[in-house]
């Protein structure tokens, strides 16, 4: 949620995420529709909105990782 500084905004894999794209603000609806692209594609992805990296940063280690999953290719715009 946003007051944690990042979230999973959007996912589309059913076999498990290949690729997470990373957008804040107006960036957002960009890297969604490149996420809709790829998964029309068949590419497992994940869209995480990060407004505030400081916030982010602050969590848990468990809940960075199940935001930004460690091992995947990550894409930030």
């Amino acid at each position: 949620d946003t007051l944690k500084g990042g979230y999973v905004f959007y996912e589309n894999a059913p076999d498990g995420v290949q690729v997470v794209l990373i957008g804040t603000g107006s960036e957002l609806d960009i890297v969604y529709k490149a996420a809709q692209q790829l998964a029309g594609e068949g590419v497992g992805v994940r869209v995480v909105s990060l407004p505030s990296w400081e916030l982010f940063q602050a969590q848990s280690a468990e809940y960075r990782a199940a935001v930004l999953p460690p091992g995947v290719a990550k894409v930030s715009l």
